[in-house]
């Protein structure tokens, strides 16, 4: 896999993690009453950073912008942080799937 299409990739899976971490706020403001507005505070910001996710793919794919070290490391780190927490949620399943990518994505930078 070409570098454009890992980082592509991994933008995908960050904005595919903000948006699934948003339905999780959402959810916790249904089911905890008195703290509604709070989750929805925080889903509403997480669809907000998905949404400047979705901005840096379209950079990436017209050529504008390409990570460079530090930024390849973070967005690794962020990923394995919430695809553990999805991992453990979910008892296990799909998530673990994206371990062996985003490794070797880090090990790269």
């Amino acid at each position: 896999m070409d570098t454009k299409r890992e980082e592509i990739t991994v933008i995908e899976m960050l904005e595919t993690s903000e948006r699934l971490i948003a339905r999780l706020y959402k959810t916790f403001a249904e089911r905890l009453e008195d703290q509604n507005a709070l989750w929805n505070k925080m889903a509403e910001e997480e669809n907000k950073h998905a949404s400047m996710v979705r901005t840096l793919e379209q950079e990436i794919q017209e050529g504008s912008l390409r990570l460079n070290k530090k930024l390849r490391i973070q967005l690794s780190q962020r990923l394995m942080a919430q695809t553990s927490i999805f991992n453990l949620s979910a008892g296990g399943g799909k998530a673990g799937q994206f371990y062996p990518f985003l490794q070797s994505f880090y090990l790269k930078a």
